[in-house]
């Protein structure tokens, strides 16, 4: 496991380190030009992502855009994204959100991976995400703001935005938001006979 860890810390190390040289196998750095347009991209995608802006969002996807989440199955089009991040500000009425950027990094992939880590001009996300929760029974009566690590990767292709790949905690904010987590066997005690599952 240590080992694995460490291999994982030099492939970043690597990719975070390196400039205008081959990265890793099937990886190099984008073309300075080619990089500076898609980092644009990217973060006025994020911009609009983390404010609700589903026509800022729609104007910078492809037709053919596929997001692909946590789950290895997890995977949504163009129509359904979009119609998600809607769903979610009417739904949770967030009172805002902020993405804290740590780092971001363009990268040219040479090689098809599968599930949507197919070969082109990416581009890496690392930040933190901050969003308001307003006060509701669900939350003890109380606004809460929930702060989580956010990571992703976007495949930019002709100006567009055609596949992005995200990960992030969702346990962590549900936990921050008082939720617990019940295992198969405490649901069994008796203890338990009263609990709603919503």
């Amino acid at each position: 496991m240590k080992k694995i860890i460490l291999s994982g810390l030099m492939v970043v190390s690597v990719l975070l380190g390196s400039a205008q040289t081959n990265i890793v196998g099937s990886y190099k750095a984008t073309d300075a030009a080619t990089a500076k347009k898609n980092l644009d991209i990217v973060n006025r995608y994020l911009d609009a992502f983390h404010k609700g802006d589903v026509t800022t969002m729609d104007n910078l996807l492809a037709q053919d855009f596929m997001q692909y989440g946590l789950g290895i199955k997890d995977s949504t089009n163009k129509s359904v994204t979009l119609e998600g991040v809607r769903k979610h500000w009417e739904v949770y009425k967030y009172g805002g959100k902020r993405y804290n950027r740590i780092h971001s990094v363009a990268l040219t992939t040479t090689q098809d991976a599968g599930r949507g880590r197919g070969k082109g001009d990416w581009v890496y996300e690392w930040g933190d995400v901050e969003t308001d929760y307003p006060a509701s029974p669900d939350y003890g009566g109380k606004a809460i703001t929930a702060k989580f690590a956010y990571h992703a990767v976007f495949r930019v292709k002709n100006g567009k935005i055609n596949s992005c790949t995200i990960y992030f905690n969702h346990e962590d904010i549900m936990r921050q938001l008082g939720y617990k987590m019940i295992s198969v066997a405490e649901q069994q005690k008796p203890e338990a006979a009263n609990l709603k599952i919503k």
